[in-house]
This record gives structure tokens, sequence and C-alpha cells, in this order.
């Protein structure tokens, strides 16, 4: 019993031997000249938020890619129906690149940022890059000679989802029509000339009361002392107070809706906090948490990345009950009162 299953181990070892040069060759007949590899570390966020892309080339030996090729790239979205979303719904751009340097190498990645302006669900077009191979061929007499071929290899689809802002599970705003149009009561001359006379009257009274408390209410500014500018530590205490509210509030029917409150009132009350300008407060939350790392304490800002990576997920996928939303905010609370303990204030969290 042994001594056969021995044989028939041998056996499937020498075929498995005879077709790897047969799979190994039809690798390279369908992709002769590399690979092309295009992915997106999360594929998804919100209007306007900037998702990141990379692009990584892989050529083969005998491959030698076209510089042209690489500055005409483009990447195109695609809706669910096949076609392409308008150019005002989308832009992208690539981080700085010399086509010629890339064009002589035979790995390298490029970096990328793009950003949707329309909600849906997308998937980006396959990027083509041209490249030229050498073929050797063999004119008979033992004489051999290359010459060029041209080959295209494409990229992967990636798959791209932005969040809307308004939920699905609500029904679109509508116009209001009422069911009966407004009755009009038409009126004799007598009638129209009286509400006319009426009319001047009033007007003239109006405009006789608005100049006196105008008069009046001058007199008074003239009088009175200028008041005070309104401080930037009251716009941080009203930030404060609207984002302890918010913490607070028992009933959320909608998590992910919630969340994108709760989030835009985080940023800008850190801002307030840190003096930093409000042209920073877009962006998802790697992003914003790049612009404020340098001021936070460093054992904090672990913790407070954890938060903002899971709020970006939820907002992401459109998650209207999340599991872990008590324990959510439960930890965000704690980490706004360990913050404000530190800095010395009382902000009510």
């Amino acid at each position: 019993m042994n001594r056969s299953l021995k044989n028939i181990l041998w056996t499937l070892l020498f075929l498995l031997s005879l077709l790897y040069p047969f799979s190994t060759l039809a690798q390279n007949i369908a992709n002769p000249a590399g690979k092309v590899s295009l992915y997106c570390p999360l594929n998804g966020g919100r209007i306007g938020d900037p998702i990141s892309f990379v692009l990584r080339v892989e050529l083969k030996d005998s491959a030698v890619l076209e510089p042209s090729s690489l500055s005409r790239l483009e990447l195109r979205p695609l809706g669910g129906n096949g076609q392409n979303l308008q150019k005002e719904f989308f832009e992208f751009e690539f981080a700085p690149f010399d086509h010629l340097i890339l064009a002589a190498k035979k790995s390298f990645t490029i970096n990328g940022v793009m950003r949707f302006y329309a909600p849906g669900d997308y998937h980006m077009a396959p990027l083509s890059l041209v490249c030229r191979l050498s073929d050797s061929t063999d004119d008979g007499a033992g004489v051999s000679s290359a010459k060029l071929v041209t080959s295209t290899i494409e990229s992967n689809s990636i798959a791209v989802r932005i969040a809307g802002l308004h939920p699905d599970s609500e029904p679109s705003p509508a116009l209001i029509i009422p069911e009966k149009e407004p009755r009009f009561t038409p009126t004799g001359l007598d009638g129209w000339q009286t509400r006319s006379r009426l009319y001047r009257i009033t007007l003239i009274l109006s405009l006789l009361l608005a100049l006196f408390f105008g008069v009046v209410c001058y007199l008074r500014w003239k009088k009175a002392p200028a008041p005070e500018l309104k401080g930037e530590s009251d716009r941080i205490k009203e930030l404060a107070e609207a984002l302890s509210s918010t913490l607070k509030q028992e009933k959320v029917e909608n998590h992910w809706c919630y969340l994108v409150d709760l989030d835009h009132l985080l940023r800008s009350f850190l801002l307030a906090e840190l003096k930093l300008p409000e042209v920073l407060v877009g962006g998802c939350g790697a992003t914003f948490m790049e612009h404020i790392l340098p001021t936070i304490d460093p054992r904090m800002v672990a913790r407070l990345q954890l938060l903002w990576s899971d709020i970006d997920r939820i907002v992401a996928l459109e998650i209207e009950e999340y599991q872990g939303f008590a324990e959510l905010r439960h930890n965000l609370r704690d980490w706004l009162r360990e913050y404000a303990d530190k800095n010395g204030a009382r902000y009510g969290f």
C-alpha cells in the first residue's frame, strides 16, 4: 500500500515538472512587457475629500517604456452605467515626476491624489502604458536580427465609493404644491382708490417712524462706549459647548450623519484652541491629523488617530447603526476631558 502511494506521488511530481515550463511560458505571453498595478489605500470618502492612490510599474528586462505614454496618464472614473463622470465633478493630480527619468527604469512608483464632487459608486478605468520589446529572429542562415515590437500594458481597475450628504433612508426633498388655488376677491374702482390712499399714508408714517428711530439710535450710539470685540476665547467656549452638547445627545437615529456634524465641530474646536488657520479644516481625518500633530502631546496623538480612523470609516461606508457607537463617543469624551485638563481649561466635557 505504501509503495503504491509513493508511485502515485512520484508520477504527480513528474507531471508537474512537465507542466511548469508551459505555465511560465503562458504567463510571459500574457504579460510580455511587464505589469502595471493601480491601488488605493482607502477606497472611499466624502465629497471633496483627498483620496490617495498609487501606480506601480514593473517592466521586464526586454521592455523599454515610451516616455510619451507616461506624460499622457489620465484617470477616468466610470459610473454605474459605464459612462465617464463629468470633468466638473472630478479632479486628480500626480506627485511631480520626470517622465524621461522614470521611462529609463524597470520598476518605479507614482503617487497621486483624486477628489470627487458627486456621491456614488465608481470604478477607475484601467491606465495604459506603451512599451517597446526587442524581438530576435533567425533568417535561416544562422544570422539573427533584432526588431522592435510595440506592446501595450494595462493596469487593473479600482472601485471608489463616495458618501452622499443626504441619507438614502430619507425621502428626497420635493416642492410643496397647494391642492387648491388661492381665491382672489375683485373690488370696484372706489375700493381700489381707498386702499391706494391707505397704502400711501401707511408708507409715509412708516418712513417717519423709521427716521425717528434712526435718529434716536444714532444719538445713543454716539453717547454709548464702543462695544468690546468678541475675543477668541469666547469662540472657543461656544465651540466647546456645542461639542459637549452634541456628545451628550441621548437619541441618535443615524450614526454616520451624526458623526459628520461631530467631526466638523471637533476640527473647528481644535483649530481655535491650537490657534491654527481655518483653511486646514478640510480633508479626511488622517490628513487633518498631519496639520495638528506638532501641537499635540505625542502620548495623546495615537488615541486620537484611532478615533478619527473609526469616524472616517463609518462615514465613508454610511453605516447608520454602528455596534461600537456608544464606546466611540465615550472614548472621544474621555480624550477631550484629558486634553482640557492638560491645558488647564474647564469646558464641561
